[in-house]
């Protein structure tokens, strides 16, 4: 499950912030629950642009056909390169044991797209 808000102070106003709870045949797992904010943390982004709203759009698919659920997280406001609030995607694509979950090693999600 992911939960977006985009509106969250971080380091500064309406930075945004995502959660993602891992599920398990019994439901969520609060002890394999993670904060996913731009910049910070080994993600992708910029931690010192603020208003930038990340995760205001939220979306789960198969974005790379491999079989294992990605997580699309929208930031509207984002400056992507010389465009003010050109908005940006960061895309964490999933892998079997490789969510970084176990190990707390975020390299295996990645994908900053301006």
């Amino acid at each position: 499950m992911a939960i977006g808000a985009p509106h969250e102070v971080i380091t500064g106003t309406a930075d945004g912030h995502a959660t993602v709870i891992m599920g398990s045949p019994s439901g969520l797992l609060a002890n394999r629950c993670r904060g996913i904010t731009a910049g910070l943390e080994g993600f992708p982004g910029n931690a010192n642009e603020h208003s930038k709203n990340f995760s205001w759009a939220l979306a789960a698919g198969d974005f790379d056909g491999d079989g294992h659920a990605d997580l699309a997280i929208g930031a509207p406001f984002e400056t992507a390169g010389t465009a003010s609030d050109g908005g940006a995607q960061t895309i964490l694509y999933g892998a079997l044991f490789a969510d970084g979950f176990d190990s707390g090693n975020r390299d295996f999600w990645s994908s900053w797209v301006p």
